[in-house]
């Protein structure tokens, strides 16, 4: 099979790792390249080669033309979030699977085009919220759906960290993440969270927020979001509480929800998951001692590349990052009824 990566930034170097990891000998790997960046990329550290293509020992594309007369059989679209629409488009229309990078978009408009697409050519198309791979995610799931300590009472969803750490061999200001023009700022960027309240709560019947840019980190889009969720459960109502930030020095990043038997959190950070009643500590749940990081993008691509080769896929669909982008649009509408 033919493999396409449209982009070979962090993010798209990180999947053709894995994508050749897993599957030495099953893909011919092709890059379409709009840059003259060489800077090879792995576990958060830089450095300059002489051809990027090369290196990989990939096929360098330079040109639209040209991608598309190789007929790709899967598109991996890694560019920035604002371009992922015309790209998945264009490929979708010469029938090639994609593999989007989150967030599906950074606009609403073409979405439905592209959705009808991949249904009339029967594509696969997926997102890459790899956070649902996360082991204890899972099991916060499960312990949600089978109501085992009760019913949701109330919930709060926490993301804070700090934009210039996260690749310090650039400019963050330069980044798209930084960049309201490219689909940057902390609610699309941190959109694995959002797709998170759609996967564990569904959709909201209310949503209020409010934003605010820091003069510590002074990037052209918003860097802190606060919003709160109305849910209807049945007859029972709860809400939902969701802090992003760009501008926290000190990393955190939590889920806690509180049931009518008991009050779970999750730490994402160290990865660890507790449960309390009214007299303490009652279940506590850890991670593999051999679980990185990065096994999560593993777990991702192997449900792709089945997914393909299956023709059949029901996790992280189109709809899956339709949902997230409802709900971006939905805090951004919030906001600006705030102002």
């Amino acid at each position: 099979m033919k493999a396409l990566f449209v982009g070979l930034g962090s993010i798209g170097q990180r999947h053709l790792q894995n994508l050749k990891a897993l599957y030495p000998n099953d893909f011919e790997i092709y890059q379409l390249k709009h840059s003259n960046n060489n800077l090879y990329i792995k576990d958060g550290e830089a450095r300059e080669v002489e051809n990027l293509a090369k290196f990989y020992e990939i096929k360098e594309l330079t040109d639209l033309n040209s991608a598309l007369q190789i007929e790709p059989d899967i598109v991996f679209i890694t560019n920035p979030s604002s371009c992922h629409l015309d790209t998945a488009i264009t490929f979708a229309e010469i029938g090639a699977n994609l593999f989007i990078e989150k967030p599906l978009s950074n606009n609403y408009d073409k979405v439905e085009y592209l959705k009808q697409i991949i249904k009339d050519k029967n594509l696969i198309c997926m997102i890459g919220y790899q956070t649902r791979f996360h082991p204890l995610i899972k099991k916060l799931k499960y312990i949600l759906e089978e109501k085992i300590y009760g019913s949701i009472t109330s919930a709060n969803i926490e993301w804070g960290t700090f934009l210039p750490s996260h690749h310090k061999y650039e400019d963050y200001k330069k980044g798209y993440a930084a960049r309201e023009d490219l689909g940057g700022g902390v609610i699309h960027s941190l959109s694995h969270e959002l797709d998170l309240l759609n996967y564990f709560f569904g959709k909201p019947s209310k949503v209020l927020s409010v934003e605010s840019s820091n003069s510590i980190i002074d990037i052209n889009a918003e860097d802190t979001v606060f919003s709160l969720f109305k849910y209807q459960e049945n007859d029972k109502q709860f809400v939902v509480s969701l802090n992003l930030s760009f501008a926290q020095v000190y990393e955190t990043r939590s889920i806690k929800i509180s049931l009518s038997n008991a009050v779970i959190i999750l730490d994402l950070v160290e990865n660890e998951l507790k449960v309390f009643n009214e007299k303490g500590l009652i279940d506590n749940y850890l991670v593999n001692e051999s679980f990185k990081r990065n096994d999560l993008f593993l777990s991702e691509m192997k449900h792709f590349i089945n997914s393909v080769n299956t023709k059949n896929n029901s996790f992280l669909t189109i709809d899956d990052g339709i949902d997230s982008l409802e709900m971006a649009i939905s805090i951004k509408e919030a906001i600006n009824a705030n102002e």
